[in-house]
């Protein structure tokens, strides 16, 4: 009885153990989700070109991650997992405990800033 508590306090350890280091490590695709609107407040529809950056810092600041990804928008609403195509270094979060997300969208010419970042 006492070697099964053993192994079953060994295996919990271990397991316990894992569960810590994956509770450590910061996620590499972060879940965002956004609405898009005219400049009437009207709700857009449509395939969209859409860009994020992560900076170090509110404004200005050094560009830490970019990828642009093509969003479905339905009724101005839209959902996107950031890192899907550009892989996210969990590092960043481990390096910059404070980090602001910039997104763009590109209308017919160019690319539109939404501010602020987030």
């Amino acid at each position: 009885m006492r070697g099964l508590l053993v192994a079953l306090s060994l295996l919990l350890a271990v397991i316990g153990g894992w569960a810590a280091d994956a509770a450590a490590q910061p996620p590499n695709l972060w879940n965002f989700q956004g609405t898009l609107t005219d400049s009437t407040g009207t709700p857009l529809n449509g395939e969209f070109a859409v860009g994020f950056r992560i900076y170090d810092a509110p404004t200005g600041g050094q560009v830490l991650f970019t990828e642009i990804n093509s969003v479905d928008v339905f009724d101005g609403s839209y959902s996107v997992q950031i890192g899907e195509l550009t892989p996210l270094d969990p590092s960043i979060m481990l390096l910059y405990p404070n980090v602001w997300l910039e997104v763009s969208v590109r209308d017919q010419l160019n690319w539109v800033v939404l501010d602020p970042r987030i």
